[in-house]
């Protein structure tokens, strides 16, 4: 009878979800990102930001949650996640809204619950200004209308509509 010493080595794949969170913008980091929503009137709502959460992991994002803190926590509000569980590979989305209840910096924070291991939750910064009147710079330009199919004395009516850099979106409507 002989007796053997047989070393092993080599390693275990371990499959792991693995929590993304994104906007149009790009990317975001856990914990070092700070959105601001911009200026927008006291009891108005501002833009509508969409975020998406993605699984980019090995095993099933589990158990999302969002929850919210911050002083000023009720001045965003925050839409339903779509899913509570992503597969790898799939996404789903939830939505801010900056609607301050009084003047001045507004700030507060999401975080982002999931089975994630190193980003569990998953923390957003979140900034806003509530104002009582909007100032701002006026921006010209020319407004052009391909007018071949236009008869002379009829009334017609316009739409114009602008975005700038926080997504605060501005509306002119005429005749």
């Amino acid at each position: 009878e002989y007796s053997f010493k047989i070393q092993l080595a080599g390693s275990a794949y371990i499959p792991a979800p693995e929590i993304t969170v994104s906007q149009p913008s790009g990317a975001l980091n856990d914990g070092n990102t700070a959105k601001n929503f911009g200026s927008v009137k006291v009891g108005k709502s501002g833009a509508i930001r969409k975020f998406t959460i993605k699984n980019t992991g090995s095993a099933n994002l589990t158990k999302l949650a969002i929850s919210t803190d911050g002083k000023q926590k009720k001045d965003f509000i925050i839409g339903p996640l779509g899913k509570t569980t992503l597969a790898q590979g799939n996404s789903t989305t939830f939505t801010v809204t900056f609607k301050p209840t009084a003047k001045g910096v507004r700030n507060a924070a999401i975080h982002i619950m999931s089975n994630d291991a190193d980003e569990n939750p998953f923390d957003i910064k979140l900034s806003g200004t509530g104002v009582t009147n909007l100032t701002g710079t006026t921006a010209t330009g020319t407004f052009t209308v391909n007018a071949t199919s236009l008869t002379t004395g009829t009334a017609y009516s316009y739409a114009a509509y602008a975005t700038n850099s926080v997504g605060t979106t501005y509306t002119s409507v005429g005749t």
